[in-house]
C-alpha cells in the first residue's frame, strides 16, 4: 500500500478509481471549498485542425528518457492500460480502439513505490508549420491524477535542440517555451481532471504562433505518480470570441450537490451558479451568467443574473449568488445555466449548462443516480484481503427527523452474496476539528448513535438488483445537525463488496469518505458515495417487491430481462421519473421478458408488474 506522507495539518484526499480491486489515495494540503470544472462530455462542435494526431502510427513521435535519472518511457500503441498496484482506470478516448499515449509511473515505481525522478518525454518527429496562424492552441484528450509532487508539461521548440531538462519543481513561468498541462492539478497532491476523457486546451501561442516550424513534446517528471493518458491531439486556430460554461451547480449549506433532498430538509436558501472559462484570444466585456430552476413542467421557480465587466483571454471566472425564499414542493428540478455577452460566441453548444435535482419526501441521497441526466460511476469497496474499510456520506438535517436505515447503491460486478454491511451513524464532529481539518485520532467503533450489530447479509438478490436496505437495530431520532451515513464493510472469502460511487459532481472535500481499516486513517473521495438516508416512513425496494420478481442487471445500458417463475396474467410498465410509461407489455404464463430501452436517456426508471392482484415496483438505472 501506498505510504502517505502526512503533512501537518493535511487534508488527505482518496483518489478512486473505476477499478474494484485497490483503493488509491493521495495527499492534498487544499482545506478550502472550490467550485471545479465538471464537464463529462467533449464539445460538440470541433474546430479545424491545423495538425492532428490520433496516436495510430507510434513512427509520427519521438519517445525517449533522461538515462542518467530513470528507466521509465512511455508507450504508444493500442489496448494500454495503467497497470500497477493502485491502477488508475483507463482513458475513455474518442480513438482509443487504434491506441493512445501512456506513462504508467506506479507500476514503475511498484507496490511500495520508487525513489527515481522519472524524467521522459515524446515529441512530434516532424516539424509543424504554423507559420499562418499566430493564436494557436493545443488540444488533447486525457486522462491524469496526481499523487504527490510529480508534474505534466507542454513544450513546444522552433529548432528540436532547446529542450529545457524540467524537474518536479520547474516553474513553467520562467520559460516561454514550457506550459503547465494541468494548472492547480499537476504538482497539487489528491487532485484529478475533471471528467475521462478531459478535453485539455492549451495555448501555445506565444511560442509557437506564427513559426515556420514546430515540435511538440508532452513531458512527465516525477516520482511514483499514477499515471498520464493521452489520446487525439490537434492544433487548432484560437478563435478570438470564445466562451464556454464549464459547469453549473445548485447547492446547499457548505456547498454540497445533493440529488435528492427530503422537502423537509430543504433550505428556503440555494447558491446558484457556474464557472465560465474564456478560451477565445480576445478579452470579453460584460459576460453574464444567467441561471434559472425549473419545475418538472418547465416552469421557472427561481432566477439570477450576475455581470463580470471584463474577463480577459485564458481565465475564468466563477459566477456564485444565493437565493433565497424558495418554497420547493417534491418533485424533479433542474438547474439551468447560460452565458452571452456583447459579441457573437464562436461556437453556442457549450454556452449552456443543466442538471437536475430532486425533492422527494424521504429518501435523501447525496448522489444522483437517477435523477441527473447522465453520470460517471465508479466503485469504492472492499475485498476479502481488506475487510473492515468504512464508507460514509454526510448529511445535513435542519428540522428533527426520524431515520429508519440506509440505501446502498452496490456494484453488480465485483460484489458477491455472503458478504456483510454494516450501518452505523456518526456525528460529523467525531470526524472534523476545530480547524476543518480530519480528526485522524477517531476511534471509528465508539460513538455510534444507531447502528446494525448484526449486520446485513447481502444475497444473491441484492447484487442482482444493485441495491441493499440497510435498517438500523432501532429508528433513531436525529436533532439538527450535520451527520455521516457510515457503511462498515467485510467481504465473503474470495469475493468483494463495492459501493457505487458517484462521480459525476465534484462535491466538497468532506462530503464523503474513506477509512482504511489497514492504516486507522481517515481519507476523502471528493465524490458521492451511493448511500441514502431513508427518513421517516421510508419503505425500501425489498420490501415491496416481496421478490415477485427480478430485474438483471439492475445498472444496465439499457438492455435487462423481468423474470418470474409464476405463472401468471402479468401487466408490465416501465416508468421515468415523470410518471410517463416508457414501454409497456402484457404476458401469459411465466415471466421472462427482455427489454431494450439503450434509445433512452440515462437515468433512473420504474418496473411497474402487476398480476392481478398485486403490484411491485422495482428501479432500474440505465447508464
Amino acid at each position: 500500500m501506498k505510504k502517505l506522507q502526512l503533512l501537518s495539518g493535511a487534508l488527505l484526499i482518496a483518489s478512486l478509481s473505476f477499478a474494484q480491486s485497490t483503493v488509491k489515495r493521495t495527499v492534498s494540503t487544499d482545506k478550502t471549498f472550490t467550485k471545479s470544472a465538471s464537464s463529462n462530455a467533449l464539445n460538440a462542435k470541433s474546430q479545424a485542425s491545423l495538425w492532428s494526431d490520433d496516436f495510430s502510427d507510434p513512427s509520427t513521435w519521438v519517445i525517449e528518457h533522461d538515462a542518467t535519472a530513470c528507466d521509465l518511457d512511455w508507450q504508444i500503441g493500442m489496448g494500454l492500460e495503467a497497470t500497477g498496484s493502485y491502477a488508475i482506470s483507463t482513458i475513455m478516448s474518442t480513438s482509443y480502439d487504434n491506441g493512445c499515449a501512456m506513462i504508467d509511473s506506479d507500476l514503475y515505481g511498484g507496490a511500495e513505490g520508487g525513489s527515481d525522478v522519472e524524467d521522459s518525454w515524446f515529441t512530434t518527429a516532424d516539424p509543424i508549420d504554423l507559420s499562418a496562424h499566430s493564436n494557436v492552441v493545443l488540444k488533447f484528450e486525457t486522462w491524469y491524477r496526481s499523487y504527490n509532487s510529480e508534474r505534466c508539461f507542454i513544450v513546444t521548440s522552433t529548432n528540436n535542440t532547446d529542450w529545457p531538462d524540467l524537474t518536479p519543481d520547474f516553474d513553467a513561468s520562467t520559460n516561454p517555451n514550457v506550459y503547465e498541462a494541468f494548472p492547480g492539478i499537476s504538482g497539487e497532491s489528491g487532485s484529478e481532471v475533471a471528467s475521462n476523457p478531459y478535453e485539455a486546451k492549451v495555448n501555445i501561442s506565444p511560442s509557437a504562433g506564427g513559426e515556420s516550424q514546430v515540435w511538440v513534446r508532452f513531458h512527465w517528471t516525477g516520482t511514483w505518480g499514477y499515471a498520464w493518458f493521452v489520446d487525439d491531439a490537434s492544433i487548432v486556430e484560437q478563435p478570438a470570441n470564445e466562451l464556454e460554461l464549464l459547469s453549473g451547480w445548485a447547492y446547499t449549506y457548505d456547498g454540497t450537490e445533493y440529488g435528492r433532498t427530503p422537502q423537509s430538509q430543504l433550505s428556503d436558501t440555494l447558491g446558484l451558479g457556474g464557472e465560465v472559462f474564456n478560451f477565445g484570444s480576445a478579452d470579453q466585456s460584460n459576460v453574464t451568467l444567467s441561471t434559472s430552476i425549473l419545475d418538472a413542467n418547465q416552469n421557472e421557480v427561481a432566477s439570477i443574473d450576475e455581470t463580470v465587466a471584463l474577463l480577459e483571454s485564458d481565465s475564468t471566472y466563477a459566477f456564485d449568488n444565493l437565493v433565497g425564499g424558495l418554497s420547493l414542493t417534491q418533485g424533479l428540478y433542474s438547474v439551468n445555466a447560460e452565458i452571452s455577452y456583447d459579441v457573437t460566441d464562436s461556437d453556442e453548444s457549450n454556452n449552456t449548462y443543466t442538471r437536475n435535482f430532486e425533492v422527494t419526501d424521504d429518501l435523501y441521497s447525496l448522489d444522483g443516480i437517477g435523477v441527473y441526466e447522465s453520470t460517471s460511476l465508479g466503485t469504492i469497496g472492499s475485498s476479502s484481503t481488506a475487510n473492515g474499510n468504512i464508507i460514509m456520506a454526510k448529511y445535513h438535517i435542519i428540522e428533527e427527523t426520524t431515520v429508519n436505515g440506509f440505501e446502498v447503491l452496490i456494484s453488480s460486478t465485483g460484489s458477491d452474496a455472503g458478504a456483510v454491511l454494516y450501518p452505523f451513524l456518526k456525528e460529523e464532529q467525531d470526524f472534523i476539528n476545530a480547524d476543518g481539518t480530519f480528526n485522524q485520532e477517531t476511534d471509528m467503533f465508539a460513538g455510534r448513535i444507531a447502528e446494525n450489530q448484526s449486520g446485513v447479509d447481502v444475497v444473491q438478490w441484492n447484487v442482482d438488483n444493485g441495491t441493499v436496505y440497510a435498517p438500523l437495530d432501532d429508528v433513531v431520532t436525529l436533532q439538527p445537525g450535520t451527520y455521516y451515513a457510515c457503511v462498515e464493510l467485510s467481504a465473503p472469502d474470495n469475493g468483494g463488496i463495492y459501493i457505487i460511487d458517484d462521480e459525476t459532481v465534484v462535491q466538497p472535500w468532506n462530503a464523503s469518505i474513506y477509512y482504511a481499516a489497514d492504516d486507522n486513517t481517515v481519507y476523502s473521495n471528493g465524490e458521492a458515495v451511493a448511500i441514502r438516508l431513508a427518513l421517516r416512513d421510508y419503505v425500501s425496494i425489498e420490501e415491496t417487491s416481496n421478490k415477485m420478481f427480478t430485474v438483471s442487471p439492475n445498472l444496465t445500458s439499457g438492455v435487462f430481462t423481468v423474470n418470474s417463475p409464476l405463472s401468471a396474467n402479468y401487466s408490465i410498465n416501465v416508468v421515468n421519473v415523470l410518471g410517463e410509461v416508457v414501454s409497456s407489455r402484457i404476458v401469459t404464463g411465466d415471466l421472462n421478458e427482455t427489454f431494450d430501452l439503450s434509445n433512452l436517456n440515462a437515468g433512473l426508471y420504474f418496473v411497474k408488474v402487476s398480476n392481478g392482484t398485486n403490484e411491485n415496483v422495482q428501479r432500474v438505472i440505465i447508464k
